[in-house]
């Protein structure tokens, strides 16, 4: 099969089956290019990913981009580009026309609803991933357990607790 027809039903199956946005596609993405296709080292994906959430746009197309235009050509970081997103337009097409054409039905709303739990789940996936491969002493985990516990619980401003973990982060960093 050519490289080009490969890489665009790779990352169609990756738009295909990503919803909830960048977290959500980590797994997915792994998978397909790591696992599946052994394109890319886990490493190199996961810091082509941490270099597209420094730029401007949509997280999945912004890694997709970079790290096949890395490994391969900026043409075919371009099918990846345009593989990843086009799912995405033909069902959000789709929904907008029946959205015109009838009232959401109880079923559509449980479809839409069980989307969200496979989103939380995938990115609670994607979360635990990311702390057990960082290198976090006891005091970072208590850290992170009263970021969740102030936000969850009490409802903080996540702005606030932000500025907060980086305070932190200055004054006691060797420890975290």
């Amino acid at each position: 099969m050519p490289k080009i027809l490969e890489i665009f039903i790779s990352y169609f199956k990756v738009g295909l089956f990503t919803f909830g946005g960048g977290y959500a596609m980590l797994p997915v993405l792994i998978d397909e290019v790591v696992k599946k296709k052994h394109w890319f080292k886990e490493e190199e994906v996961l810091e082509g990913y941490a270099m597209a959430q420094l730029s401007v746009g949509i997280i999945a197309i912004n890694t997709t981009t970079l790290i096949t235009a890395r490994k391969f050509s900026m043409s075919l970081a371009l099918v990846a580009a345009f593989a990843t997103m086009l799912p995405s337009i033909l069902l959000l097409s789709v929904v907008g026309l029946l959205l015109q054409t009838i009232a959401i039905s109880h079923t559509l709303g449980l479809i839409f609803l069980s989307i969200q739990v496979g989103v939380g789940v995938l990115i609670a996936y994607t979360l635990l991933g990311l702390v057990s491969k960082a290198a976090i002493s006891p005091y970072g985990y208590a850290l992170i357990l009263a970021i969740m516990i102030l936000f969850l619980g009490f409802k903080v401003s996540s702005i606030l607790l932000v500025a907060c973990a980086i305070g932190v982060s200055m004054l006691w960093g060797d420890h975290l």
